[in-house]
């Protein structure tokens, strides 16, 4: 199927409108109105859209299942068009900028409420549009619904029974932290306790639950904002991504009050978020008398269940496991694509959990400075279960493939 007839049938209501436009080439032509671009992105179930610029025109295309799809050329004018009004629902001048400019409106397609958020950079061939498309919540997902095996279940419930001290959770930008932070948050407002969050920026409301947005301007920074809330007394403070020596500092002055602390840290696997604490200026002492949790995610694409199937492995997939010095089985899971999946071959995505509990050997190894070479192997005796051992049974039970494991950064040097 060609690109122009897969987009017809993919994005219905964008194809007819451009193709409308283009055709008659008509300046006054009330196209590309936001409603069907949403309408479209929702239906597709992309997360992200993206008008890039060209020497004439723009491309759409959309991230679906964590992949970028080319959707359709559009015009000058029914582009530049889509663009100002998106400009304008955002609070956003329409004239076009030299610095980047960051915006957001809200719009209620079909009963439900979506958040949009717009990001424009300048580029040599004009502006680039960046637009995050995000839904409620809706129904609260379980461990189990976001793919947790049942080994990292029962650590995180059993943490969930008593809470304390500092849990984490790792991984690069997009992997779906901070979904997993709220559904621990989810149950826990049941409880007793008084939960606070400082974050930037509140994601999604939580019935129950004191939350707060950064404010740099009005003077609501991150170390502020911790101060404060530690007047609160709450006694679980989730303080969103901790990204540097401020908040990192800010996150270990809570937990050594005896606070439960939940947060967010970029780090390429569990281990690897002690080397990150270290950098960001906690001792040894810091991190082993609070660590309690930490959780190393990374997201992945599901293989269409309706068209998946077994296949010889390749020669990629055999390199890939040599260098991993696994295994190798004589078939791999494959989907070719049919019309559940719109011919992509996967249907959603899924994560690749790790959950690493600190025991007091675990304390014990921080507090000497192991390295993380020292620690990995430590686990790997013990029998604990890595980030990239969690993916790679996934691959063999047909849930994703090796290749989606490769394209998460999963086997890099040091897991």
């Amino acid at each position: 199927m060609d690109a122009e007839a897969l987009a017809a049938r993919n994005y219905p209501e964008l194809a007819r409108q451009l193709s409308r436009a283009q055709a008659e080439r008509r300046e006054d032509d009330e196209v590309f109105e936001v409603e069907n671009l949403l309408e479209d992105a929702v239906a597709a179930r992309a997360s992200d859209l993206h008008l890039d610029p060209r020497e004439i025109g723009w491309m759409l295309r959309m991230r679906i299942d964590g992949a970028i799809v080319n959707v359709l050329p559009v015009d000058a004018g029914p582009g530049l068009r889509l663009i100002n009004q998106l400009k304008t629902m955002a609070g956003l001048d329409p004239v076009a900028t030299l610095r980047p400019e960051e915006g957001r409106f809200s719009y209620r397609l079909d009963e439900i409420d979506l958040d949009v958020r717009l990001t424009l950079v300048p580029c040599l061939n004009g502006e680039k549009l960046a637009i995050r498309v995000l839904r409620p919540m809706g129904t609260w997902h379980t461990l189990d619904d976001l793919g947790f095996p049942q080994t990292e279940t029962d650590i995180l419930e059993n943490w969930l029974d008593a809470p304390v001290g500092m849990l984490l959770v790792t991984g690069p930008t997009g992997v779906g932290k901070t979904t997993t932070l709220y559904t621990l948050l989810h149950h826990m407002r049941y409880s007793s306790r008084h939960i606070v969050t400082l974050e930037d920026p509140v994601e999604y409301d939580i019935d129950g639950i004191n939350q707060i947005a950064v404010n740099n301007q009005v003077g609501l920074s991150f170390a502020e904002g911790t101060r404060s809330l530690l007047r609160l007394d709450p006694d679980c403070l989730m303080v969103g991504e901790i990204r540097d020596q401020v908040s990192a500092r800010a996150a270990g002055d809570v937990a050594a009050t005896g606070r439960t602390l939940m947060g967010s840290l970029h780090s390429r696997d569990a281990v690897a978020a002690i080397t990150v604490m270290r950098k960001f200026g906690l001792d040894d002492v810091e991190i082993a008398s609070n660590q309690e949790i930490v959780v190393s995610q990374r997201l992945v694409r599901r293989l269409c269940p309706h068209c998946r199937e077994s296949t010889p492995i390749g020669a990629v997939d055999r390199r890939y496991l040599e260098r991993l010095d696994r295994a190798q089985p004589e078939t791999v899971w494959h989907a070719p694509g049919c019309a559940a999946c719109s011919g992509l071959g996967y249907l959603g995505r899924t994560a690749v959990f790790e959950a690493w509990s600190l025991g007091v050997e675990d304390h014990g190894l921080i507090l000497e400075g192991a390295p993380e070479q020292a620690l990995r192997k430590h686990l790997a005796n013990r029998g604990h279960a890595s980030l990239l051992d969690n993916g790679l049974r996934m691959a063999a039970e047909g849930v994703t493939t090796l290749g989606e494991l490769r394209q998460a950064g999963l086997g890099m040097r040091g897991q």
